[in-house]
């Protein structure tokens, strides 16, 4: 990968100014007729002193940078995290372009950092320039994620395209781009990006633009000690739709489900008959009791459904014939007339709290009066 040639500032700049541009070490470049490129602000040719209104212009926008005038938005909301650089002070006196291939893509390789710390989406992004005025073409937002090989990145979504003319001093664009944790957001422009002075960063492009799906290194860098000055706010997404929580999403519903219900109550119901064997057509008191020793609130007001089946039956054959209804502590009594031999069971259904609950069957035996008299 090949570095861009610098062009030092103009020498005729006031030394004293502490906006303007640190010279840097001159390298080599792989296509100087396409190379990335470094030219001062405005339409002033490199070679003639900056006029006195301009150099007032500067130390204007300077001030109101640090009285806090110049456009800007208000902190993300507390889930939302904002990668990229500090936006609060001017750029330098440096342009970085694109070297003649149309639209090319940034990325800080170095220095500030623009990786995403978790998964989410960007809602917004930010671009400082020079000055209102400034307009350097249409920029669209880049995620990149790292390739395979170290220095690689591969194109992992672009936003949409915005154009910086007649825009603030930072502009900030609306966005929708899903991002993953370790992905970096770079910036696409068909210009080129205004760069500040910092220590140790540095910042690589490709020229022409890399496309989305596409693995490579950047084929240039940018001279030493320049960083982009670019950010983005990435918010949660914590059901994937690809809204962000915090400004997109208008049902997150999903993220936040209701707790587990409480396991139900669960206990004993029993059943049993006064008499194991009757005469036929007399009555049989059938007793029991409901204990949920869980929740004792299970107990009483209990509907309980008296069911029997025939004694040629099984189980699934039972049928409720009567109800009767649980006491205080429980208990239910009912008198049934008997005519056949059946066997009889009890069973309650469930309730919010309190599980469902059958008893055990009980056999109640008919006999014919005459066998009845002789025993």
């Amino acid at each position: 990968m090949s570095a861009a040639p610098v062009r030092r500032k103009n020498q005729g700049l006031d030394p004293d100014d502490k906006d303007d541009f640190k010279p840097q070490t001159p390298v080599t470049m792989i296509r100087p007729a396409s190379a990335a490129h470094i030219r001062r602000r405005g339409n002033t040719p490199m070679g003639t002193p900056m006029t006195s209104s301009l150099l007032r212009g500067r130390i204007a926008l300077a001030a109101m940078a640090a009285l806090g005038m110049i456009g800007w938005t208000a902190a993300p909301a507390p889930a939302t995290v904002t990668i990229g650089s500090d936006l609060s002070s001017a750029a330098s006196n440096v342009f970085l372009a694109c070297g003649g291939f149309g639209t090319c893509t940034f990325v800080q390789v170095t220095g500030t950092n623009l990786t995403a710390p978790g998964d989410g989406v960007i809602v917004r992004y930010r671009l400082r320039k020079f000055a209102t005025s400034s307009n350097y073409g249409t920029v669209a937002l880049r995620v990149l994620r790292p390739g395979g090989a170290p220095g690689t990145f591969t194109g992992a979504g672009t936003g949409s395209t915005h154009t910086t003319a007649g825009t603030p001093v930072v502009s900030e664009f609306p966005a929708q781009l899903p991002i993953r944790a370790g992905d970096q957001i770079g910036i696409n422009t068909s210009s080129g990006v205004p760069v500040r002075s910092l220590t140790g960063a540095r910042c690589a492009l490709f020229d022409p633009a890399l496309a989305d799906g596409s693995t490579a290194a950047p084929n240039l860098t940018c001279p030493s000690n320049t960083e982009v000055l670019f950010n983005a706010d990435v918010e949660p997404d914590c059901d994937s739709d690809g809204f962000g929580d915090e400004t997109q999403d208008l049902d997150t519903s999903s993220c936040n489900p209701a707790p587990p219900a409480a396991p139900k109550a669960d206990g004993t119901l029993t059943i049993d008959a006064n008499k194991g064997k009757v005469v036929k057509g007399r009555k049989v008191t059938l007793t029991g009791q409901l204990d949920v020793a869980a929740n004792e609130s299970c107990e009483p007001g209990r509907q309980v459904q008296i069911q029997r089946r025939l004694k040629s039956e099984d189980d699934s054959n039972f049928e409720t014939f009567e109800t009767a209804t649980t006491e205080a502590a429980g208990n239910f009594t009912l008198k049934v007339k008997v005519k056949k031999t059946y066997f009889y069971r009890a069973l309650v259904g469930e309730t919010a709290a309190c599980d469902d609950e059958t008893s055990s069957s009980q056999k109640v035996r008919v006999q014919k009066k005459k066998a009845a008299q002789e025993a």
